[in-house]
């Protein structure tokens, strides 16, 4: 029988008085590989001749697992592996793997029968790598984390049995001076695997870090199990938006329509997420919100700023803008820009004429006397022009003969005054238009008109349609005999045209005169001798 002979130690001892035949064999031979003799380890072949030898039998006693391990030749006591021997797998847990069965030997010529015990002992061969539970693992780490804070990581396991064999030590590859390892052994002997960060992290900088655990045993040459650890690091909101400018600055045409894009305004934050997620407003905190509203919006995603209401020259020539860009954390944090907008002048606008009285007035209805003054002031006059240029500028008149416009020393506008005076009589109503244009081209005018009402002063006397009345009488009249009627008219208006008569020159109450009417009567009977004639 050819038997494997392998470059092993294979140990053997035997202890004759107890009967007991020890081997020591590695772990993992092949099958074949040759044990021990029987006959040679427990002496027989020094007892016995040759002749005597070749009648000895060697059998195993009822050890049937044994049996599925090892065969023993019946006739030369040859002991041969017969299956791969693993002692992770014979002897799990233990740490001295040792085989027992018995075996008989036994003769009929001589006559003999001896049990003997045998012990095997696997020794453990380095056959096995540490292993981790999973090939990697991902962690996920928020940047803010602190320095000092530890990771449990799932320890490696090897399956070899003496301590050699087993893990020794572990060992982190390319931490990048960020993370660093911690194998600390407990009680049992059981390593106690923690990552333990040593540096701030900035996801900013590097959100993501692929390091290699190795766990390694004492073999020789030593075995690894590899763990690939992912440390995903996750946003904390410690970046603010930042405009690409501080400061935008854009002409703007008056007169643009509403819905016009005017520019964008654009941010960046480094943050992801959320925190990186960002919003445009104009700034509450500025003063003119409401008009800057009014006017213009923007758009809370893009930062496209629109116009939205009307855009006119004069009004507000320049807008600042206090633009706001803040991410959506749950503690936002906001950056600002401005943004200056100057409006244009490119339209043509009429002026506006304004006209304040001076003199009683009623909505576009003013009352004044016709005894008032030459160089009376009626109104003050001031006409705006939102242009610039030509275009802005203003040139008033005035168009009644009866006024005229007077420009004021050093200051703006103009004051309507009466050129000259007024006759009720003559003429109660004036019409007076106040126009003013400007120098554009083509020239744009705006009039502001009013009704001027002369009121009536008593400047006039009443007239006898006659200047010398008179009549003829009877004497020895009766009382309030008509003698005769006057009548005057008055130029005045009412009341001043009223007319009221008396007798100035009627010492003894001859005649009465109707104060009404201008009927004069005879108040006593009159007698020709004494006087024939009354003036």
């Amino acid at each position: 029988m050819a038997y494997i002979l392998l470059g092993v130690l294979l140990l053997t001892g035997v202890s004759i008085a107890e009967n007991v035949i020890r081997f020591h064999i590695l772990e993992e031979l092949p099958v074949g590989t040759f044990v021990g003799n029987l006959a040679v380890e427990s002496g027989l072949q020094f007892n016995f001749t040759d002749a005597e030898l070749d009648g000895i039998r060697y059998s195993f006693l009822d050890q049937t697992k044994m049996r599925s391990l090892f065969t023993i030749h019946e006739r030369t006591g040859n002991i041969l592996i017969k299956s791969l021997l693993d002692r992770e797998t014979e002897c799990i847990f233990m740490d001295l793997c040792v085989l027992t069965f018995d075996v008989a030997i036994h003769s009929s010529s001589p006559q003999m029968f001896e049990i003997y015990s045998i012990e095997i002992t696997i020794e453990d061969m380095n056959d096995n790598s540490p292993k981790f539970p999973t090939e990697h693992i991902t962690i996920r780490v928020l940047e803010s984390t602190v320095v000092g804070t530890s990771f449990r990581l799932t320890e490696a396991v090897d399956a070899d049995s003496t301590n050699k064999n087993t893990i020794q030590s572990y060992e982190l590859i390319n931490g990048n001076n960020v993370f660093t390892v911690n194998a600390s052994k407990d009680v049992d002997g059981r390593f106690s695997l923690r990552l333990i960060l040593i540096r701030e992290l900035d996801r900013e900088d590097i959100d993501l870090y692929e390091l290699e655990l190795l766990a390694k045993d004492g073999g020789d040459p030593v075995k690894t199990g590899t763990l690939t650890v992912y440390i995903d690091i996750e946003d904390t909101n410690d970046n603010s938006p930042v405009f690409e400018r501080d400061s935008y600055i854009i002409d703007l045409n008056e007169g643009t329509t509403k819905q016009t894009p005017l520019l964008a305004v654009t941010a960046y934050d480094n943050d992801v997420g959320d925190n990186g997620d960002i919003i445009y407003r104009f700034s509450s905190r500025q003063p003119d919100i409401e008009r800057i509203s009014e006017t213009f919006s923007i758009n809370e995603k893009t930062g496209v700023i629109y116009v939205s209401g009307e855009i006119t020259f004069g009004k507000q020539n320049t807008f600042k803008l206090i633009v706001e860009a803040s991410d959506k954390g749950s503690q936002p944090r906001t950056s600002y820009a401005t943004v200056t907008i100057n409006i244009l002048d490119t339209a043509n606008n009429k002026p506006e004429v304004f006209v304040n009285f001076l003199v009683p007035a009623n909505d576009s209805l003013v009352s004044l006397s016709e005894a008032a003054d030459i160089g009376t002031v009626i109104a003050h006059v001031t006409a705006d022009d939102a242009d610039s240029g030509p275009n802005g500028q203003v040139i008033c008149a005035v168009t009644n003969e009866y006024v005229t416009l007077q420009n004021i020393s050093g200051k703006p506008g103009y004051l309507i005054a009466l050129k000259m005076e007024f006759d009720h009589e003559l003429k109660q109503e004036h019409y007076i238009s106040v126009t003013c244009s400007d120098n554009g081209s083509p020239k744009l005018s705006s009039s502001k008109s009013f009704m001027l009402r002369v009121l009536d002063e008593n400047d006039n006397a009443p007239i006898f349609k006659e200047a010398t009345y008179s009549a003829t009488i009877d004497e020895n009249n009766p009382f309030g005999k008509y003698c005769l009627k006057v009548s005057a008219t008055d130029a005045d208006m009412w009341p001043n045209d009223k007319i009221h008569y008396t007798l100035i020159e009627d010492s003894k109450n001859v005649f009465s005169i109707n104060p009404s009417s201008g009927v004069i009567t005879a108040n006593q009977r009159l007698d020709r001798e004494k006087q024939d004639e009354y003036i």
